[in-house]
């Protein structure tokens, strides 16, 4: 297979919000290959294929559904097969996400 390909989408209010996406997507080491407005409606869906890594054996599709609910964000997390290959607990992919989001400022 190739590389793994994630889609993000949301809503961006303005060209400061825009920069500090495209920033966070640079310091993760991350190639950008395109920029599509999909839908600026809620929920904001975020696509990932998360490869085998520490606590995750096999690669898997994760989907991350954002809500805004006064001030914050309602998070929902769901995980798929890839090439037919055992899911990864949910548990453990949601530890994934938090860590890694954890390590970034987002002021």
């Amino acid at each position: 297979t190739g590389a793994p390909i994630a889609e993000l989408s949301g809503k961006v209010l303005d060209q400061a919000q825009l920069l500090a996406v495209l920033s966070n997507i640079y310091e993760m080491h991350l190639p950008l290959l395109s920029v599509e407005v999909i839908d600026d409606e809620p929920p904001y869906r975020l696509d990932v294929l998360i490869s085998a890594q520490e606590g995750i054996e096999y690669p898997c599709w994760c989907r991350l559904e954002l809500v805004p609910d006064a001030g914050a964000s309602t998070v929902s997390i769901g995980v798929g097969s890839y090439d037919n290959q055992p899911t990864p607990s949910i548990t453990k992919l949601r530890d994934l996400w938090v860590t890694n989001l954890n390590r970034y400022d987002w002021v």
